[in-house]
């Protein structure tokens, strides 16, 4: 969204990327240092893609110092970048946690294409969080841990897998995911990980319940969650027309293919030096 903003978007405008501020708010203090990576600076116009991030329970205060209750506020229209969404009357939500719905398209995408299986990312996540089963897939849960899944995907006529996936939540779990991926003993295709227990909706950052008590705290993570797998309306990405205007406006007729949408969309891995004193 940062390139959308200061890149797309900018030019719509009429105006230099160093001309727009652009503030999000998000569940997690590490956006803050996912914003401040040298993958997200445009060193011609010295200026970041995210110029600031505000974590929700950040304005969750601003909001009480400066005597404004939410609920009190009148509902606006929703803006639009793009004619195909002009008429959009409400937002849109991915299938899946607050991880971000990427286990659910990705499993649902390599079963059409791989396989011939067409199964939806909302059946996916359905059955991934166990609400309605789905014979095709598998659910289980290591160690009766919630937050280590693997949700398999079953050829219909061998019953064998034939896509291995998994959400490993919190760093606990992480920690044991890396030991077997440098002893070659996972078996997983794809994994969908998250710092937090809990996924995203348990994000540092937050609003945080008055009781903290672990039960509240749980209960509390739990209702969060459920707001935000029920809100929303959901649409592909591949069949939403602001998207598919989106990439060809901005990218020309190679659309994702194009050197331009690798340059504004794709990030390099960059390995971190280890400090010999921590201290430093």
């Amino acid at each position: 969204m940062g390139a959308v903003v200061k890149d797309y978007l900018a030019k719509k405008l009429g105006k230099t990327p160093d001309q727009v501020y652009h503030v999000t708010v998000m569940m997690c203090y590490d956006k803050k240092l996912e914003a401040s990576r040298d993958d997200f600076y445009n060193d011609i116009f010295k200026t970041r893609d995210v110029d600031c991030v505000v974590t929700t329970g950040e304005l969750d205060r601003m909001l009480s110092e400066a005597g404004m209750l939410l609920e009190n506020v009148a509902e606006s229209g929703l803006d639009s970048l793009f004619k195909a969404n002009a008429s959009q009357d409400c937002l849109y939500s991915s299938a899946g946690t607050s991880a971000g719905g990427g286990l659910e398209y990705v499993m649902s995408y390599a079963a059409r294409t791989l396989f011939g299986i067409d199964i939806s990312p909302e059946l996916v996540a359905a059955a991934a969080r166990e609400e309605v089963p789905h014979p095709l897939i598998d659910v289980k849960a290591v160690r009766n841990l919630s937050d280590h899944r693997e949700i398999t995907l079953l050829d219909p006529t061998t019953r064998q897998p034939c896509l291995r996936f998994a959400t490993v939540y919190g760093f606990r779990h992480l920690q044991n995911l890396v030991r077997k991926l440098k002893s070659g003993r996972s078996v997983y295709h794809y994994v969908e990980v998250a710092a937090c227990p809990n996924a995203c909706s348990n994000g540092g950052g937050q609003l945080q319940p008055d009781d903290l008590s672990p039960a509240a705290k749980k209960q509390w993570v739990a209702e969060t969650e459920r707001i935000y797998v029920t809100s929303g309306a959901y649409e592909l990405p591949e069949n939403s027309p602001a998207l598919r205007e989106l990439i060809y406006d901005w990218f020309g007729p190679e659309g994702l293919d194009s050197q331009l949408a690798k340059q504004a969309l794709h990030t390099q891995f960059h390995g971190i030096a280890t400090k010999a004193n921590p201290l430093g």
